[in-house]
């Protein structure tokens, strides 16, 4: 005899319907959908006999949806309770429910048996054993979770459309978006440039206002597309000072970048082939938002919060974050700032001094025993940069 099982959603296709709203096609889907998405998904909660996995996902949209409310009075102590609520939810569940009650192993033990990253495990005990990770980070987790809830759970909900044809969908998508981006860049300056050869003031304000609105309506409507902004102005070296005047206008571009390029900063990509060179670029960049002063303008608009951004530095240390938050410790006119956090950097700047000491140490000890290379070259340390503003 067949079995009979309940669910709570009425057939398969509301369920691939919510699926379609949670993980959107279209890249220029609005947020309006995820709450649709959102709103079903509680309903279905009080049915009764919600998968986890489906829960989960709820918790985490309605934190990236919280945080995406712009000048909401929500607090970031809020945003991050909200955030850190949904992800250990997520882990503990879908881990404890794994757990044999005779034989109970650790999480980290059972987390790699489900191929869930140790790393967030790891969030999990902070969350609730330390300090409430900084909102850069749980954004980061928070993405990480719903790509590991897709290709755990979502994608496997017996649609034919997906398989080979959704990652060739995905991929066209991606490349489109950041063709898309890389065209509104493009076209900014070369009208801007026309109109500083002709002096019109007011069509480099119009030029300006419209491509910052532009470019945040696509951050707006997918959360994938200030990843891809960050890419284009930093591995492609298009970081430019008209993104100053572009982030005056609409602070919240500004935000947005700063936001993904902190989280670049403080958790390399391991797929950056050129891992250093892209760190330079990206510390240099947000060195000049924190510290010079014909950013601070845009900095207040965007109302960026420098002694933030250390806090997230010192939770997450390597040469790169905490060479930023020297820079901008050094900069700060606060005493406040300076006494507080100042001990902190210079601890943290010291602990990595000494081990890089360490790695110097074994190298010229590797280049003594090497020599000279073949035809006359020798070994070098140096780091070449590549200047702000080359195009």
């Amino acid at each position: 005899m067949a079995s009979i099982t309940i669910t709570p959603w009425r057939n398969q296709n509301e369920l691939l319907n919510v699926r379609d709203w949670l993980f959107p096609r279209n890249s220029n889907t609005k947020p309006q959908t995820k709450r649709k998405a959102c709103s079903q998904i509680q309903a279905w909660k009080i049915r009764g006999g919600l998968p986890h996995a489906i829960e989960s996902t709820w918790y985490i949209t309605e934190a990236i949806l919280t945080d995406s409310i712009q000048d909401s009075g929500i607090s970031a102590l809020a945003k991050r309770a909200c955030y850190c609520t949904g992800l250990c939810r997520f882990v503990t569940g879908l881990v404890d429910s794994e757990q044999d009650s005779k034989y109970k192993v650790s999480m980290y033990e059972k987390a790699k048996e489900l191929a869930l990253p140790a790393s967030f495990v790891e969030l999990r005990h902070e969350s609730i054993h330390g300090e409430l990770p900084s909102l850069v980070v749980l954004r980061q987790a928070a993405e990480r979770a719903l790509d590991w809830l897709w290709n755990d759970y979502w994608r496997h909900l017996g649609d034919d459309d997906l398989g080979e044809l959704e990652v060739s969908s995905f991929n066209h998508r991606h490349n489109t978006r950041r063709d898309s981006l890389r065209a509104i860049l493009q076209t900014y300056l070369t009208a801007y440039r026309e109109a500083v050869k002709v002096s019109d003031s007011k069509l480099r304000s119009r030029l300006v206002e419209t491509t910052a609105l532009e470019l945040l309506e696509a951050c707006r409507t997918n959360a994938q597309a200030s990843k891809e902004l960050v890419h284009i102005l930093v591995d492609e070296c298009m970081i430019f000072g008209d993104i100053e005047r572009l982030a005056e206008s609409q602070g919240q571009v500004l935000a947005l970048l700063t936001d993904n390029m902190i989280a670049r900063l403080v958790a390399p990509r391991k797929s950056d082939a050129t891992g250093d060179a892209v760190q330079e670029r990206v510390l240099l960049w947000l060195t000049q938002v924190f510290t010079a002063e014909t950013w601070k303008k845009a900095a207040r608009r965007a109302k960026l919060d420098d002694m933030v951004v250390v806090s997230t530095c010192l939770q997450n240390p390597n040469p790169w974050s905490i060479r930023l938050a020297t820079a901008i410790i050094k900069s700060s006119r606060s005493d406040v700032a300076r006494n507080l956090y100042g001990p902190l950097v210079a601890e943290a700047e010291g602990r990595l001094g000494g081990a890089q000491s360490e790695l110097l140490e074994d190298d010229e000890h590797n280049a003594a025993d090497t020599g000279h290379l073949s035809d006359g070259w020798q070994r070098s340390n140096a780091v070449l940069g590549k200047p702000i503003g080359v195009l």
